[in-house]
């Protein structure tokens, strides 16, 4: 399966994309297919074959979370959670970024996010029906509690690219709270808790 991820728009070395998004500062692969792409807000990993020779110049992205304890993990529904991060990305405005803050509970997914030009507010539960979306109802749980501050757009590149036919993805929070990490099947994002 080829990925539609941030990770195969950084490694479309084969491709006709001849301008690349400034913002991936370093793409790797590795011997066994692993392939990475990282800025300093993130790192998109894509744990299959992208059809290319990896370079050699690997670093290891375990270093990342090695010696990790997750104290906070569970599974949301992919569509509902991208849909929250667009509603987030609406009130992004050219001078001033938008934090998606996500809080955290083991039934219930609130998220605000505020813009220079307005704010909005969602909440996620299982069960919850959100027309037109797809699977219609919602999935969330979570062994804890946390809150959590996302770049929106991070959120949205991720999730994209994961694989369509899984409906539900699962995420880790560690104890520092510094990033979460959303998994499914051969795709992980380790995204970078926003400050400020």
């Amino acid at each position: 399966m080829q990925p539609k991820t941030w990770v195969k728009k950084a490694t479309q070395k084969k491709s006709k994309v001849v301008i690349h998004d400034p913002r991936m500062t370093q793409v790797h692969g590795d011997k066994s297919g692993i392939t990475v792409a990282t800025d300093r807000g993130r790192i998109h990993i894509y744990d299959g074959d992208l059809g290319f020779d990896p370079v050699d110049d690997y670093p290891d992205w375990r270093v990342a979370t090695e010696g990790v304890t997750y104290t906070i993990t569970g599974t949301v529904t992919t569509a509902h959670l991208l849909g929250i991060a667009e509603m987030a990305q609406v009130y992004v405005t050219k001078d001033r970024p938008v934090l998606l803050r996500l809080e955290i509970h083991p039934d219930l997914l609130t998220a605000t996010y505020k813009g220079e030009d307005g704010n909005g507010s969602c909440s996620l539960r299982t069960g919850e029906v959100w027309v037109g979306y797809d699977p219609l109802y919602a999935v969330f749980n979570a062994t804890g509690l946390a809150t959590i501050s996302l770049d929106p757009k991070f959120v949205i590149d991720a999730l994209k690219g994961f694989a369509p036919e899984y409906g539900n993805i699962d995420f880790a929070i560690p104890e520092s709270q510094l990033f979460v990490r959303f998994q499914q099947a051969e795709y992980t994002a380790i995204i970078a808790q926003l400050r400020g």
